[in-house]
């Protein structure tokens, strides 16, 4: 058997392991602002829910 340390490299890269592929500049900002506005697009459902159901129970 072949130990691990001389194995096949990981299917998945690790932490800090990228392509060396040359990215357009500002492709990192447009991730993270897409992933801002998924959250509070999210948590703004969240919060709507959240007083529809206090509404309803106050009613009753």
């Amino acid at each position: 058997m072949e130990p691990l340390a001389f194995g096949r490299p990981p299917a998945i890269p690790g932490i800090g392991e990228r392509a060396t592929e040359a990215l357009p500049p500002g492709t990192a900002r447009v991730g993270n602002l897409l992933e801002i506005v998924g959250v509070v697009i999210f948590v703004a459902l969240l919060v709507g829910a959240a007083v529809i159901l206090i509404r309803q129970n106050r009613r009753r």
